[in-house]
């Protein structure tokens, strides 16, 4: 999947399939060999703003992983690198209450705090419970 973003006065694209600016700012379109050339729209999930929508991290990968097919360290244990195998084998086993209770831990913690890399680490670690937990 590619993302890009279009500066509509200097590449004005107008007319359908892709109308930018209907149903508010910003648009957002994916392309893949299912969609071809012409996309396809994201569809809102909530009543809120798109902005807020996809400006929430977990939303986003969400999104991307629906629209590419793909999906990143699913509980399965596919597509997860070395260090979310590990995690994930050792939480495989854990009750819904256990999980929750690691859930709730690593929400807690403060992210602005922390460097780049342990931010992302604390985000993948919460994406693999969210999904154990939903047994997907």
């Amino acid at each position: 999947m590619v993302f890009a973003d279009i500066n509509l006065s200097e590449a004005p694209i107008r007319g359908p399939p892709h109308n930018p600016g209907a149903g508010g700012w910003p648009t957002v379109r994916y392309f893949t060999k299912e969609t071809g050339v012409d996309g396809a729209n994201y569809e809102k999930k909530t009543s809120g703003q798109m902005c807020d929508e996809l400006g929430d991290l977990n939303n986003m990968v969400d999104y991307v992983e629906s629209a590419s097919g793909a999906e990143l360290c699913a509980a399965s244990g596919a597509n997860c690198n070395e260090k979310e195998m590990a995690y994930l084998e050792k939480r495989k086993s854990l009750s819904q209450q256990e999980l929750k209770g690691q859930l709730d831990r690593l929400q807690k913690i403060n992210s602005d705090s922390l460097k780049d890399e342990l931010k992302e680490w604390n985000f993948r670690r919460q994406r693999i419970i969210m999904k154990l937990m939903s047994g997907g």
